[in-house]
């Protein structure tokens, strides 16, 4: 009796319950569940890039299907799936039942042997093409007007005067052609939904009459995971308005093949930050020419290019592979650095810097400096553990100077047989005059 108890207490646990609200991750509680689990969602939106669903429950625990929404890029239903009282954004294929594109469909009961569907509403996957040329509102209002969560607009070839326009549905934005330069978007374009995508686009940030030229896209008051796809980020001459904005520190970013164009000089005395991400960063094939400015998460960057100055600020977690860096590196607020197989090179200077507050580990692994750069410049302030491991591309010794606090002090310290070691803060070596010698020299006009 004792082991039926047992293996009924089992059973029990195999199938259970979990109450999850709008601020819950569905796609981790999905990974989390077993077979015949039950997932109950109070109201909102529930949003994920795709949902696989098998062998589980998901009631709706509103007064009507409107009160739940699962919204995602993609949905597929695999085995013994059961959805109750819930609205469904997505792809969905279901044999025997046609649905209505941009309409809700509504369905009292379905069941095809494998899927059950009881009290739900269903609203498919748009495409919308958006034309250039005359006020982008009206040329384009029905388009706009009919878009909802997980749609695709799709720009055709042209210049498109946005002025600011905010989305607060999850939608993928791309040009027709797969080119970014074939699709201009001036204005600002206000991202405040949980999931966004854009391909193959230009953002200039100026407005309609091109006076104004600032911020190109800003994540507004809610984590977005935003991905951008071989898009394209213009000059900016405003000081303090980035061209691309992620502010919300929940949030994951993904560039791939992308290019921040050129910021205001630096000479000039500016202090626009171009590029300015909060939460977790993925870039893959980037070029950064201009400012980039990270506050928290983990950057992990691979085959990408800083030509600009970058900063590393609010426990930022920064680690490149087989990038590039032509300029120097500001770590601040317990950030640490992590670069591998990497080219050192700031052809104005001949000096690569890299410098801050932070205690955290700087890590320079298995990476050279280009021919004409053959000295890595560290100065810290707060002792960080510092490893070297630097070598010159003509194959001599690499030139390491490295300052810390008043008494010498920068923590432990590895440096490579190919790295020479020149001096850490010795007592004829004025600290403040070099580094000051260090900033004027970054100011002068880079050489030809």
């Amino acid at each position: 009796m004792k082991e039926a108890t047992e293996l009924l207490k089992g059973l029990v646990k195999m199938a259970e319950q979990y109450k999850l609200t709008e601020n819950s991750s569905i796609e981790q509680a999905l990974a989390q569940a077993k077979s015949g689990d039950t997932l109950l969602l109070e109201p909102g939106d529930y949003v994920a890039k795709k949902l696989n669903l098998t062998q589980i429950n998901i009631i709706g625990q509103g007064q009507s299907p409107d009160d739940v929404t699962l919204d995602a890029l993609h949905v597929d239903f695999g085995e013994s799936v059961a959805l109750t009282n819930l609205t469904i954004y997505g792809e969905l294929e279901l044999p025997g039942l046609e649905l209505e594109n941009d309409e809700e469909n509504s369905i009292a009961s379905y069941q095809n042997g494998t899927l059950s569907l009881t009290n739900c509403k269903i609203l498919t996957r748009g495409v919308h093409h958006l034309k250039a040329g005359g006020d982008f509102f009206k040329t384009n209002a029905q388009e706009l007007s009919n878009i909802t969560a997980g749609d695709v607009l799709l720009f055709e070839k042209g210049e498109y005067d946005l002025d600011a326009i905010k989305f607060s549905n999850s939608l993928t934005l791309t040009s027709e052609s797969g080119n970014a330069a074939d699709v201009i978007i001036n204005g600002q374009l206000q991202i405040d939904s949980p999931v966004f995508v854009l391909n193959s686009l230009t953002f200039t940030g100026t407005n309609s009459d091109k006076s104004w030229r600032g911020t190109a896209v800003m994540n507004g008051n809610r984590p977005v995971e935003l991905t951008v796809n071989g898009c394209i980020f213009q000059d900016n001459e405003q000081p303090d308005q980035p061209a691309l904005v992620v502010q919300q520190p929940q949030s994951e970013t993904t560039l791939m093949n992308c290019q921040i164009a050129p910021s205001v000089d630096l000479r000039q005395g500016s202090e626009v930050m171009n590029f300015d991400i909060s939460g977790d960063l993925v870039a893959y094939q980037c070029q950064f020419d201009s400012v980039a400015l990270f506050h928290g998460g983990r950057q992990t960057i691979r085959q990408s290019r800083f030509s600009r100055p970058l900063s590393l600020r609010a426990g930022s977690e920064f680690v490149a592979k087989n990038c590039e860096f032509n300029y120097q590196i500001e770590l601040e607020e317990n950030s640490s650095m992590d670069i591998n197989d990497c080219l050192l090179e700031n052809s104005a200077t001949h000096v690569f810097v890299i410098y801050g507050d932070s205690p955290e580990p700087i890590n320079v692994r298995s990476s050279s400096f280009a021919p004409d750069c053959a000295v890595l410049w560290i100065d810290v302030k707060s002792r960080p553990d510092l490893n070297i491991d630097v070598e010159n591309a003509d194959e001599s010794e690499a030139v390491v100077y490295a300052a810390s606090d008043e008494q010498g002090q920068i923590g432990k310290l590895n440096v490579s047989p190919t790295t020479n070691l020149i001096g850490i803060n010795a007592k004829n070596y004025d600290v403040q005059a070099a580094y000051q010698q260090l900033v004027d020299q970054l100011k002068q006009a880079p050489n030809e």
